[in-house]
């Protein structure tokens, strides 16, 4: 989970538009917040270290609601005291936070320049999300000074949270008609007036775009990634984070977070915290289950199981026993017993859901994806208001290929959350609706994507791709040029760019994108065939000639690599369906031909098993140990300890089943250690 982050003014990116903004000083949130105390006298730079100060304390209340969020998921049993714990913390924090504010305010009014003083404690109001006073201050520092063009990107950030798409366009072109080639405000105003539907005008703010990036496009060749675009949130959204939901019974507090009213939050937190089974109760039953948690947690499974085991044993009505030693079961590879105590925890305590989500993960991991989805779907008809589990009955859909019930659970999901891992959420449910070629519900999954992580090249380009499919080239060409503005070394951004330009005639813009995302990756063979293309029209007939040529040979080795994955895949079929009929010899010369195709691992352990089960055993050795040189498995070591059994080693068979039972337990733990983060 990501800290949160500090909603500055764009002064420092705005003086210097064709680079990324300079790394801010430490005491500065961000290198907005260090520009603008460049920029101020030393009285003003006094207040924008004040302002600095003040967002630490934010990132301590982001710190304990970090420690709440992993606590609340009680996925050991031993969370109680750190539940307790940050909850306390952050009404501690949000307490210092609230008054450090009111005193900055303060202070502030006695400032040597009023409309910097008002801008710097309106970008303190907005880091706290109290929007409606930072706008208050905003107006305030525009009738001081109508000049200042952060004065209204901030404003454009507060209507923008507002939700009031007209003030927040009004704004933007007053920073515009300050600064018109910032790509960042003007992409904010296409943005705005497409929620307007004002599609003419949003056309106009796209061109701009690529008007505005194109003046920049020499000075970006190499640079580093820039990160231009500001949010007003508590939490920053980053790629690759898995979505986390809340326990339904925190799930009103998370949704106060959202708002901004992190007091209310704070209560509903203390609320529902007083009732949780890892906080409540006697202190002497939680005892040994918080044990058994935390050396569950420690990696001593056997330790662990034992102390469990004895719980249930001297308390076989308590549903959060059942629980953990459902999930200790699991852990320990041992999915039959796992699935009978969850369904006994469920019995006792039908409305935790923490059974019940670990009762869909052991049986869609065990391949039982029918009763997954049927756990799930009872837990959903029972009442219960869960986002995840609406979020694991998407996979467990989408697993089934029941594409519509996975897009409709993921969008029953969004209705509490997810918190964490907003970009993974929509960029998993844009895939999935691209799959069953919804392309209005995937832009609108990218787009909220976008509105979530900003800063993402990835995110811009795959809303670019989609734009491209339904034919909207303006709206695609924006995105990919703002993909190549984030991230200069996108040669996939760069390429996709220059095919719209050629579908848009511009043959000359092309013939530059297009040669600049062939520098970073030659492979891109869709780039080489559209700069063939271009330069045939541009009348470079030999030049053209050349990258088309180089074209073909580049297609012709995919179509060679495709045919090859083709005739891999037929061998390997065969080859099973002659193991199965018990035609080892057969099987043997099939998989030895797949393993002229593909020299992998893989390849040489089904040879190796096939030469085992036509009793070859010193072949198949042979086989087995490549394999595992390649590709080190628990299986490779339980097949070798087969080929030496037969081949009558016993005592080299009783060290690979040793290595075996190494491995499973090491991936026992990485299991656990996955669970513990």
């Amino acid at each position: 989970m990501e800290r949160g982050t500090c909603i500055g003014v764009l002064l420092a990116f705005l003086l210097v538009p064709t680079t990324a903004a300079p790394q801010a000083p430490a005491e500065c949130p961000t290198s907005e917040c260090a520009g603008a105390a460049r920029a101020a006298g030393a009285a003003d730079s006094r207040i924008w270290r004040e302002a600095a100060s003040i967002h630490t304390l934010k990132l301590d209340f982001v710190e304990a609601l970090q420690r709440f969020t992993r606590a609340q998921a009680g996925t050991f049993g031993d969370e109680g005291a750190d539940l307790l714990a940050s909850v306390a913390a952050m009404r501690a924090t949000l307490d210092r936070w609230d008054r450090a504010v009111a005193q900055f305010q303060a202070d502030a009014n006695r400032a040597a320049s009023a409309g910097l003083a008002r801008v710097a404690v309106a970008t303190v109001l907005l880091d706290r999300h109290r929007i409606e006073d930072a706008l208050r201050e905003l107006r305030a520092a525009e009738r001081d000074d109508d000049g200042r063009v952060e004065v209204y990107t901030l404003q454009a950030l507060a209507y923008g949270v507002l939700e009031k798409p007209a003030d927040a366009a009004r704004a933007l072109r007053r920073a515009l008609a300050i600064n018109p080639d910032n790509p960042a405000a003007l992409y904010a105003l296409a943005q705005q007036l497409a929620r307007l539907e004002q599609p003419a005008e949003a056309t106009r703010a796209l061109r701009d775009v690529q008007r505005a990036l194109g003046k920049r496009e020499g000075a970006s060749k190499g640079a580093q990634a820039v990160a231009p675009f500001e949010r007003v949130d508590l939490l920053r959204q980053v790629a690759g984070v898995a979505p986390i939901f809340p326990q339904a019974r925190y799930a009103d507090g998370y949704a106060a977070l959202r708002t901004g009213d992190y007091a209310m939050a704070v209560t509903r937190f203390t609320e529902a915290a007083a009732v949780d089974p890892l906080a409540s109760g006697e202190p002497a039953q939680r005892e040994p289950m918080v044990r058994a948690g935390g050396l569950l947690r420690a990696g001593q499974l056997e330790t662990a199981l034992e102390q469990v085991q004895s719980v249930v044993a001297g308390a076989p009505d308590r549903a959060e026993a059942h629980r953990l030693l459902g999930l200790t079961y699991w852990l320990d590879d041992q999915a039959g017993k796992s699935i009978e105590h969850l369904r006994t925890a469920i019995r006792l305590a039908p409305g935790d859901e923490r059974a019940r989500v670990t009762l869909a993960d052991v049986l869609a991991d065990d391949r039982r994806l029918a009763e997954a989805e049927r756990e799930l779907t009872q837990a959903v008809e029972a009442g219960m208001q869960s986002g995840r589990i609406h979020y694991q009955l998407a996979h467990v859909y989408e697993r089934q290929s029941l594409l519509p019930q996975a897009a409709a659970s993921f969008r029953a999901s969004e209705a509490f959350g997810p918190f964490v891992g907003r970009d993974e959420f929509d960029r998993a449910l844009g895939s999935l609706l691209v799959n069953q070629a919804d392309f209005d519900g995937a832009v609108a999954a990218y787009s909220r994507r976008i509105d979530a992580n900003p800063n993402s090249g990835e995110a811009h380009r795959q809303l670019g791709e989609i734009y491209f499919l339904q034919g909207r080239d303006e709206e695609a060409l924006t995105e990919f040029l703002v993909a190549t503005w984030l991230d200069p070394r996108d040669a996939k951004a760069l390429a996709a760019a220059g095919q719209v330009q050629v579908r848009m005639l511009k043959y000359g813009d092309a013939r530059v994108t297009l040669e600049r995302a062939l520098a970073i990756d030659p492979s891109v063979k869709e780039a080489r065939y559209a700069l063939g293309t271009s330069l045939m029209r541009l009348g470079k007939t030999e030049d053209a000639k050349r990258e088309l040529a180089l074209f073909q040979r580049q297609q012709g080795e995919f179509e060679s690599l495709g045919q090859q994955a083709f005739q891999l895949d037929s061998l390997r079929r065969e080859a099973s369906r002659n193991l199965i009929a018990g035609s080892f010899d057969q099987a043997v010369a099939s998989y030895e031909e797949a393993l002229k195709l593909d020299p992998s691992g893989r390849s040489q352990r089904d040879l190796g098993l096939a030469l085992l089960r036509a009793k070859r055993p010193q072949e198949a050795l042979e086989r087995l140990e490549a394999a595992q040189r390649l590709d080190q498995t628990v299986d490779g070591f339980a097949y070798l300890a087969e080929a030496y059994l037969a081949a009558g080693n016993r005592d080299e068979s009783a060290r690979q089943r040793a290595l075996a039972q190494q491995l499973a337990r090491a991936a026992k733990l990485d299991r656990i250690r996955v669970l513990a983060r």
